[in-house]
């Protein structure tokens, strides 16, 4: 076979990252740095089912985060040992955590604001980042231009506070989630 005609294989980097939330755990598998796959499941099962689906199941790496009940399944499954990395917040230098109690701490709130700075200096911001993540909880949390963790706030997420005006305020009327047409709003139905 002549230098031409010669096939070159790449090497190829196939990335695993799990993270185990309060209602679901994602998958996002990444190869040579570009997203391949992405799914979120309820149980550690269906998602496994679907990484075996979809992916080809050769990771160099798998990272899991989230909570023990999900990471011990995750971490149960078809890998090898060796190649599972359970992250947490005892990988974060003490200098970057202004977090008075970083072993509660969930490594998903560090790591949101992380990837906000990173993308503000990507385009030649250098701010200090706020960020909100509304999921089952709503965090809003913050982190220095240089990097430290400065912690923030968690509040029930929108699910958790209509579920709460539904069964602490019956009179007020059930009203579907939307954004509001117009703001601020002029009738109850409008303001919720």
């Amino acid at each position: 076979m002549s230098k031409n005609n010669r096939q070159i294989i790449p090497n190829r980097y196939s990335l695993l990252c799990l993270d185990a939330g309060s209602t679901l755990i994602k998958a996002a598998q990444y190869v040579n740095g570009e997203i391949r796959f992405i799914c979120s499941e309820k149980s550690v099962n269906s998602l496994l089912d679907e990484i075996k689906k979809y992916t080809s199941h050769n990771f160099n790496e798998i990272l899991i985060t989230g909570h023990q009940q999900w990471q011990e399944g995750l971490q149960t499954a078809d890998w090898p040992a060796d190649k599972c990395i359970l992250l947490d917040t005892s990988y974060i230098p003490e200098t970057y955590l202004n977090y008075d109690t970083p072993n509660t701490l969930g490594l998903d709130r560090y790591l949101v604001c992380l990837g906000a700075l990173a993308s503000q200096k990507r385009i030649g911001e250098g701010n200090a980042v706020f960020v909100i993540d509304a999921g089952t909880a709503c965090t809003i949390d913050s982190m220095s231009v240089e990097g430290v963790f400065n912690g923030g706030v968690i509040m029930p997420g929108l699910s958790l506070w209509e579920n709460g005006l539904r069964q602490f305020t019956p009179q007020l009327p059930s009203v579907r989630r939307e954004l509001p047409a117009t703001y601020p709003g002029k009738t109850t139905s409008s303001c919720l």
